[in-house]
């Protein structure tokens, strides 16, 4: 396994998070295209990316950025490689880095992916590795309903 650092992607790499983030993400979640995809990283600079690679092949992304005076994180790690560790490791390697971090957290159920799959929230997998949740901190976006969650060191 290996994870790099950067502070800027590639155009193949945008291309590859796009195609990533759709397949992961419920749909409502999904950019349209890769130029939505790109307005978005765009709208989150500056903006610090964490690329895990396992047996060369591209498994996930993490990344780091700053709004509104909070360090806030966001991660998508390919659905064949979930309950392998690699997420806790993203999530290990990006808190080694950080002294606080923020997050939204999908809370509905039954929403579906592109593929027919149901999104499985993954509330209770930050929980068990040290946020907490904020359920005072929710908002709905795109008619799904999100909670804030925190680590500090």
């Amino acid at each position: 396994m290996k994870i790099t650092q950067q502070n800027s992607l590639t155009e193949n790499q945008k291309a590859q998070l796009f195609k990533l983030w759709n397949s992961v993400y419920p749909i409502a979640f999904q950019y349209a295209d890769l130029a939505a995809f790109k307005a978005f990283l765009n709208s989150i600079s500056p903006i610090n990316h964490y690329m895990l690679e396992l047996d060369n092949v591209f498994a996930g992304w993490c990344f780091v950025f700053d709004r509104n005076d909070e360090r806030w994180f966001g991660i998508v790690v390919d659905s064949s490689f979930h309950k392998k560790g690699l997420g806790k490791t993203l999530i290990h390697t990006i808190q080694s880095d950080e002294d606080e971090l923020n997050g939204w957290v999908i809370t509905d159920k039954n929403l579906l992916k592109t593929n027919g799959e149901t999104y499985p929230s993954p509330l209770q997998f930050y929980l068990k590795i040290g946020f907490n949740q904020m359920p005072e901190v929710t908002k709905t976006y795109n008619g799904v309903n999100v909670v804030k969650i925190n680590w500090q060191k």
